[in-house]
């Protein structure tokens, strides 16, 4: 903290003790508004010192003269304080800030206030309009570019061009060396000149920038010799432009003598809900010098309608355009400005013309005919070369239509399989032609287990539901949709009565051999704990319970595979017999098939 600060905030610690106390009333209006100044992290500082610190800091500053702060420009807590640093000699100037450095009137970060946040639009009627027709809000098409009119300021540290004119209150850097040594910085006056030393007044109002060393060298040389002068670009002059119409912020404006129409459109505010986008004219002496088109300039980047600003110009926004909404499946959903005559197709083209996933074949048009009884009709429009040359019309709301998400032409596998994908359907397809090759019924999980060196304590493991798997299918006449249950083991081996015959958008779902499957309509579920819960199967005309149930030792096995996986289930002379047996492979599984079987209740089941 600088000695100057130090003394400032001493000047005000008896300030900081009385607002907290009754004397906060005593506190005159310029004390107070010192106080406010102050940042959070200063008032912090003074509170947190302690009545030593205080007094210490006191005495060491007694003998220096404390400065009178004032509520005006000498304040230095101020941020409308302005300091500008000269050099000495004749003739003395602003001398021009280094690049990167900052400027002398820097607002402190501590005290500079947020910049302005951008105006909200309000509501135009016509989208009032199109939310009671489509329930959708759609903002204007370009406005949203003047929220952040900052990033469209001219730079001061920017690269000024040799065809700049100069004027009064631009400052140039002038260097002469030679016979006569010249190093400072000029400003031209409002008379347009600059007063050299040794040399007297040298007039450069419009003059360009690259003409200026020589109109020096010119009056240098009538007094001097052998000399060179080098001149560049200090600050830049502002001018003063007015912006009329319907703007965000009519009146007038400062801006950069860089700046065009473009500029000072941006650093303005833009137009607001009601002015257009299509039109801006720049007038000067009573004549439209140019127009603009900012959606020409937003996009496609054409800046033809951009023109140099002088002081006096002024910036007409006139009211808005026929308005039509485009909404649905386009790049930019929006409200969109048009001219007279221009179609569909010029008005999609800005914004890259119309979407792959737009349908070309169809699209609504909503339109306002005044003339007739019912003011608000609709019509279907191709969007071909026909249908995009349409003129558009005030008030027209247009709606694309995506294409449908459906794929022609595949049929998709899906779950317990090695590759769950879309395969390419052929009029005559059945279920064998997909799955011809075993190897994909088993999942690439199984494949990951085995590389990892990983088994199984059952003797018997099936990786796939052989005997249940689905159809989904849609019927294109009843349009409902269908599952078809089908005995997979039986349609890879080519049965007739379970190769399905696939139409275009099937999926066939292939179930694990713990997971039961999807009920159907053509499916019987087997249930009880020696299957595990439930395992279904495919029902056919005719099929009995030996169908389903082949025979004992297939229960007995279906049993012993499920009670693996729950020993716990088994009854302890079971576990035991599983335990302590100590013969051959075979022997074993006798065991195992003589304990399952007393597990059984073989006198009752229901159906």
């Amino acid at each position: 903290m600088s000695s100057f600060l130090i003394r400032t905030l001493l000047a005000l610690l008896s300030l900081v003790a009385m607002s907290s106390g009754a004397l906060a009333q005593t506190l005159t209006p310029a004390q107070q508004a010192q106080l406010q100044n102050l940042s959070p992290a200063q008032q912090a500082q003074l509170q947190d010192m302690t009545p030593e610190e205080r007094a210490r800091l006191k005495g060491g500053m007694a003998a220096q003269p404390q400065p009178v702060l004032q509520p005006g420009l000498n304040n230095p807590l101020n941020p409308l304080t302005k300091r500008t640093p000269t050099v000495p000699g004749l003739g003395r100037k602003p001398v021009a800030p280094k690049l990167g450095a900052p400027a002398a009137d820097a607002v402190p970060d501590e005290i500079q206030a947020e910049a302005p946040k951008a105006e909200k639009l309000e509501e135009t009627e016509f989208q009032r309009f199109v939310f009671g027709a489509t329930g959708q809000n759609l903002r204007l098409f370009g406005y949203e570019l003047f929220a952040d009119a900052g990033r469209f300021n001219p730079a001061q540290a920017a690269a000024v061009p040799p065809s700049y004119v100069l004027g009064p209150g631009d400052e140039l850097a002038v260097q002469v060396n030679g016979l006569v040594e010249v190093a400072d910085n000029f400003v031209i006056d409002r008379d347009g000149r600059i007063l050299l030393p040794k040399i007297g007044p040298v007039s450069l109002a419009g003059v360009a920038l690259r003409d200026a060393e020589r109109v020096l060298g010119t009056y240098i040389g009538r007094v001097f010799r052998n000399f060179t002068v080098t001149v560049t670009m200090g600050r830049l002059r502002s001018i003063e432009v007015f912006v009329v119409g319907q703007a965000i912020k009519p009146g007038k404006h400062m801006v950069s003598s860089l700046s065009g129409l473009i500029n000072a459109l941006f650093e303005s505010g833009g137009p607001n809900s009601n002015g257009s986008l299509r039109a801006i004219e720049l007038r000067r002496g009573g004549k439209t010098i140019s127009t603009v088109d900012m959606y020409a300039f937003l996009s496609q980047g054409d800046t033809r309608g951009d023109a140099p600003l002088v002081t006096g110009d002024v910036i007409y926004v006139p009211p808005a355009r026929a308005r039509v909404a485009v909404l649905g499946s386009v790049n930019v959903p929006a409200v969109y400005e048009i001219n007279k005559g221009e179609t569909i197709g010029q008005l999609l083209s800005l914004t890259g013309g119309l979407p792959t996933l737009a349908l070309p074949q169809r699209a609504q048009l909503e339109r306002i005919d005044q003339t007739r009884d019912v003011a608000r009709y609709v019509e279907d429009v191709a969007l071909d070369a026909k249908g995009q040359s349409l003129a558009l019309q005030a008030g027209d709301v247009v709606t694309i239509f995506p294409i449908s998400p459906q794929i022609a032409g595949v049929v998709t596998v899906q779950g317990n399989v090695a590759n769950p994908m879309r395969y390419n359907w052929r009029p005559g397809m059945r279920v064998a032609d997909i799955m011809s090759d075993r190897r994909m019924l088993i999942p690439g999980g199984y494949w990951q287990q085995i590389n990892q060196g990983a088994t199984d304590p059952n003797y018997s493991r099936p990786e796939v539901n052989l005997d249940y798997a689905t159809i989904h299918w849609l019927d294109p006449v009843a349009l409902r949709t269908r599952v078809i249950a089908f005995n997979l083991g039986k349609a890879v081996a080519r049965d007739p009565a379970e190769n399905l015959e696939l139409h275009s958008g099937d999926i066939i779902t292939v179930y694990a051999p713990k997971d039961p499957g999807v009920e159907t309509e053509g499916s019987v579920a087997l249930v009880g704990e020696v299957v595990g819960g439930t395992k279904r199967f495919v029902w056919r005309e005719g099929v009995t319970v030996r169908d389903i149930i082949p025979s004992a030792k297939w229960l007995i096995e279906s049993a012993n595979y499920w009670q693996r996986d729950e020993p716990n289930r088994l009854t302890d002379k079971s576990r035991s017999a599983v335990i302590t047996e100590t013969g051959t492979g075979t022997g074993t599984e006798v065991t195992r098939l003589r304990d399952t079987f007393n597990e059984i209740n073989w006198s009752y089941a229901q159906v």
